[in-house]
């Protein structure tokens, strides 16, 4: 399943961002593609409010990776996180389905932390396994973002999901999001 958005400025790429974040569950990846300036931290530092972060989500260009904890399930992350008082989660029972297909038990998707990686710097896999990549991709209680997915390889884990960012002739932005390696 894919979804397309357009936005016109960077608080609209930030709050796609965070929206998104109410889908995601423990081990969720997800894979940024586009140019510098596509709104890949924007809409990351989006999606981490959505989480529940609340500090600054700044790009880890020059040290890679950067951990945030969090320590509560992704439904407290959604109570936590919601702005809007009146919006309402959809659940039947303990089960829930995401618009990406998705389908999970709500007392088993503990979202422990967030990794931030950004992979703009690095250029070869090697360097990338000697970050402890690896371990990062299989942390089932983390949600992880990586920037310049491209530059993953054959570290790409099949069960994944993507976001390409590009920008368009009047300025205004899109973002694809596609799904791989689940079941819808």
């Amino acid at each position: 399943m894919s979804e397309e958005f357009i936005t016109n400025d960077a608080l609209a790429t930030k709050k796609i961002g965070y929206e998104f974040a109410q889908k995601l569950t423990a081990g969720d990846i997800i894979c940024l593609y586009g140019d510098l300036g596509s709104g890949k931290t924007m809409f990351t530092q989006g999606l981490a409010q959505g989480l529940g972060l609340s500090q600054r989500i700044i790009s880890p260009t020059f040290i890679i990776v950067r951990k945030y904890n969090i320590g509560y399930s992704s439904s407290e992350a959604q109570a936590k996180s919601r702005s809007h008082p009146g919006e309402a989660t959809t659940s039947i029972g303990s089960q829930k389905k995401d618009s990406i297909g998705r389908q999970g038990d709500l007392q088993n998707d503990k979202i422990i932390c967030f990794y931030h990686i950004d992979l703009y710097r690095t250029e070869t896999e090697k360097e990338l396994e000697g970050i402890g990549l690896g371990e990062i991709l299989q942390d089932k209680n983390a949600v992880v973002v990586i920037e310049w997915a491209e530059k993953l390889g054959a570290l790409l884990p099949e069960k994944r999901i993507e976001i390409k960012l590009g920008q368009n002739a009047d300025e205004s932005h899109t973002l694809r999001i596609d799904s791989y390696g689940t079941s819808n």
